[in-house]
């Protein structure tokens, strides 16, 4: 799990779409177990509220 806080979630989208415009699902797909299909984005409200 990777915690990150962001000034909106806007912000936080286009930096995810800028890092899969430039390689990070062929990061992922040799990365994680089941590949991309492994990775998933959970966007809280507030840090504090991870478990």
């Amino acid at each position: 799990m990777v915690a990150t806080q962001w000034e909106s979630f806007e912000r936080y989208d286009d930096y995810l779409s800028w890092r899969f415009a430039n390689g990070l699902e062929t990061l992922l797909e040799s990365t994680l177990e089941g590949g991309v299909a492994g990775f998933r984005v959970q966007k809280l409200n507030r840090l504090s509220t991870l478990q």
